[in-house]
């Protein structure tokens, strides 16, 4: 059996040096759009991997190449100063999903500097 290891990742919402670049995509829907952010590199406790923020018309999606734990409730982001807000469910074994307070992330990403993911694979 092998421990979870739970990684912590901070991206920028705003424009400057180290923030995300962010790219327009088609909605996995195939009608719409989404923003997507560009990967960045985190160690999932045994390599290193990459994590991406998607927004879509519906949800707010945190994916990767390796696969989340979400045995625990410890999964979740937080935009500045406000509140953690932990996941709604996996999508997949490779992604986040937070649904329930979609207006809310969105809203914060909009005014926000920049968001930190809690993330446990």
């Amino acid at each position: 059996m092998s421990a979870s290891v739970v990684a912590t990742v901070v991206m920028l919402l705003v424009a400057g040096p180290a923030a995300a670049e962010w790219a327009m995509k088609p909605a996995a829907s195939g009608s719409g759009c989404a923003v997507e952010s560009t990967p960045e590199s985190i160690s999932d406790g045994y390599q290193t991997t990459r994590v991406r923020i998607r927004v879509d018309g519906k949800a707010v999606t945190v994916s990767s190449p390796s696969v989340f734990d979400g045995t625990f409730q410890d999964i979740g982001l937080a935009v500045d100063q406000h509140e953690f807000l932990s996941m709604d469910r996996l999508g997949d074994p490779r992604s986040v999903v937070f649904e329930s307070r979609y207006a809310d992330v969105v809203e914060q990403f909009k005014l926000g500097a920049r968001v930190r993911l809690q993330l446990r694979f």
